[in-house]
Order: C-alpha cells, then sequence, then structure tokens
C-alpha cells in the first residue's frame, strides 16, 4: 500500500478550526487510511492508502473534516516518494549555515507550470529568497517569518488558495515518519 502524507492548512492555529491530532487519527481511519500518525498539531498526517490519488485522498480528507467539525480546509497530499524529492529539491541545501527553522516549504496543490513560474521569479521578495520548484515554493526568511513583511497574497493569486506552508525542520521530520511505513 502507497505511503502519503496529508498536510492540512490552517488548523490550531491561534485557537482557531480546533481539530485534536486524535480525533484527526481517527477519522481518517474511518475514510479507510491504515497505521495512521500525526505529526506535531498542526495537521500533518502519514498514512497508507489502498490508492495512490493524492488529489482523491485531499478531497475526501477535506470533505470528512467538514462533515465533522464545520469547515473545509485546503488539504494537500504527497506521496512519500515526493517528499523526499522536496528534499532533494532544497534550493538551500548547499548552504549549511542557513537555519531551518527559517526555511519554509510552502505546499501548492497543483505543480504551477512554467508561465506561472516566471511570474512569480518576478514579485520582489527581498530579504526573503524564494525560489519555485514543481509544486512547491521554497522561502528562506533570514530575519524569521515573524519579522517578515513577505506575504503570500501574490503567490495565492497566481497559484490558487490550495496551499499550506510548514518550515523545513518538520518537513524533514514528516518524511522521515513516512518513510518509517
Amino acid at each position: 500500500m502507497p505511503v502519503l502524507v496529508a498536510l492540512i492548512r490552517g488548523i490550531n492555529v491561534g485557537g482557531n478550526r480546533l481539530i485534536k491530532m486524535d480525533a484527526l487519527r481517527k477519522l481518517c481511519e474511518a475514510l479507510g487510511f491504515r497505521d495512521v500518525k500525526t505529526h506535531l498539531q498542526s495537521g500533518n498526517v502519514v498514512f497508507r492508502a489502498s490508492v495512490r490519488d493524492t488529489k482523491d485522498a485531499a478531497k475526501r480528507i477535506g470533505a470528512e473534516i467538514e462533515k465533522t467539525h464545520g469547515f473545509c480546509p485546503e488539504v494537500v497530499v504527497r506521496t512519500v516518494e515526493e517528499m523526499g524529492d522536496v528534499i532533494a529539491r532544497n534550493p538551500f541545501s548547499d548552504r549549511p549555515d542557513l537555519d531551518p527553522s527559517k526555511l519554509l516549504v510552502v505546499f501548492l496543490g497543483k505543480d504551477p507550470g512554467p508561465e506561472i513560474c516566471a511570474k512569480l521569479a518576478q514579485i520582489e521578495t527581498a530579504p526573503e529568497e524564494v525560489h519555485v520548484r514543481g509544486g512547491e515554493v521554497f522561502i528562506y526568511f533570514p530575519d524569521g517569518q515573524g519579522k517578515s513583511k513577505f506575504k503570500m497574497v501574490p503567490i495565492e493569486k497566481l497559484c490558487g488558495p490550495a496551499w499550506t506552508g510548514r518550515n523545513w525542520n518538520t518537513v524533514r521530520a514528516v518524511h522521515q515518519l513516512a518513510s518509517e511505513l
């Protein structure tokens, strides 16, 4: 059975859209997923599925959250192999001095394609560094996200609302958890 990773946007942030991880695991098990594990409280779920259709898995999880919790979050799903590819494509991997807690990976609902990538490359981002690699946007915040003036609005306008971000430490931890399945 393929191993999938679901990244759910905007749950348990600032006391809003609350879902306990135990409830999230049970929700995923009720959808027929196996060996369900969560990481942190921010909507990172790893599981085995009988199919590899990541878009269907994302829709099913979002719909079930709406049914049971009254809101439908954006859900992005990647295979364990795709998560490994994200790690391999990190444009900052040759910089050992980089603080991994200041690197954000934005997982898009779909690959934006060359035309949108070209438009994304034209967005002024300094002092942040932004690189688009396939269905992910890598953003380094040298002064930390909390002090940044960088906004996701231009990316969302070009790529659509189906996205969620994770810091580099979480990306690696979730990939490790998925690899262990």
